[in-house]
């Protein structure tokens, strides 16, 4: 009589094996895939915020006298107030008109921040220098990193705690206490600093 393998398929084990392998695999995939969008947004945000700087840059030189913006702007549709809800007016930004025009001038469209609008996280954003002294003069136009390790702050305005002692600011470029994240910035400086 002729014996038969009784063994037709994979054991439960071996298959439980193979399930866990696939399904780290696809984690480790996954992470990696995430990472690199969030590379791929910070090498975005970096180019639009030089490129803004540019422009701003640029509307100095032509009006021969620096932007006259108080209170800084947000650089997207709308240009609001640093909440993202308040609509900028000229008595909070004087020169509102003539960032909107060089910025809507040299942009097909109004540069926004990868994740943005919907993520009021993040945002390109407008300010006279508000480094500590004695590094006063120029503008800055920043925006928040996702990648820590692509933030340059600590070399623009040196180092600084999220404490409202000595002249620290609490900007966006570094904390920002009502929506309580820490933005990892990238600054980009121009001016006399």
């Amino acid at each position: 009589m002729i014996k038969l393998n009784s063994r037709a398929g994979y054991s439960l084990l071996e298959i439980m094996v193979v399930v866990s392998i696939i399904t780290i695999l696809a984690s480790i995939g996954a992470y990696s895939l995430n990472e690199s969008s969030k590379q791929a947004r910070d090498v975005k945000r970096i180019e639009e915020l030089k490129q803004i700087a540019k422009v701003l840059s640029l509307a100095e030189f032509e009006l021969g006298r620096e932007i006259k913006c108080g209170g800084g702007t947000r650089i997207e549709s709308g240009f609001k107030e640093e909440d993202g809800v308040t609509p900028l007016t000229e008595t909070s930004c004087a020169d509102i008109e003539i960032i909107k025009r060089y910025i809507t001038e040299y942009f097909p469209e109004v540069p926004h921040d990868p994740k943005g609008p919907d993520d009021k996280r993040y945002f390109y954003y407008y300010d006279r220098h508000d480094c500590p002294l004695p590094q006063k003069n120029g503008f800055l136009v920043y925006a928040a990193m996702e990648n820590e390790s692509n933030s340059n702050r600590d070399e623009v305005c040196g180092k600084k705690d999220n404490s409202n002692e000595g002249g620290n600011n609490h900007g966006y470029y570094n904390y920002h206490p009502v929506l309580k994240v820490h933005n990892h910035p990238y600054v980009v400086r121009v001016g006399d600093l």
